[in-house]
């Protein structure tokens, strides 16, 4: 059986448009269990808290604009959604972007789309 449009929208609400979830960036790109990769570190890197619009269809996108400040030098090669310790979601950019030394890195409202079917 295929998941209703209702099912993917509670899974999208309940992971993603409660509690705080986070994007994180990656040079070495993480398994989908979330081991193995190389999470971005110096500069003034961090996490950053992200939120989404109202799902519909199964389809959900950030809400706003989100800013990595100060970076490091690195070339970005994932980006992932964590919810406290768990890996919600994770993309491999399709062409990695090299970031320099104090510059931000700027995802832009609409750009992080999660699909659930």
């Amino acid at each position: 059986m295929d998941a209703s449009n209702y099912l993917e929208n509670a899974v999208i609400n309940t992971h993603l448009r409660t509690g705080t979830p986070q994007i994180a960036l990656y040079s070495v790109i993480p398994t989908p269990a979330g081991t193995g990769g190389t999470e971005v570190v110096g500069g003034s890197y961090a996490r950053q808290d992200v939120t989404f619009v109202a799902p519909t269809a199964g389809i959900t996108s950030n809400s706003t604009a989100i800013t990595f400040s100060a970076m490091p030098t690195v070339v970005v090669r994932a980006a992932a959604i964590w919810l406290g310790a768990n890996l919600i979601a994770l993309k491999t950019l399709s062409q990695p972007r090299t970031v320099t030394a104090n510059s931000n890195y700027v995802i832009t409202a609409g750009d992080i789309v999660v699909r659930v079917a």
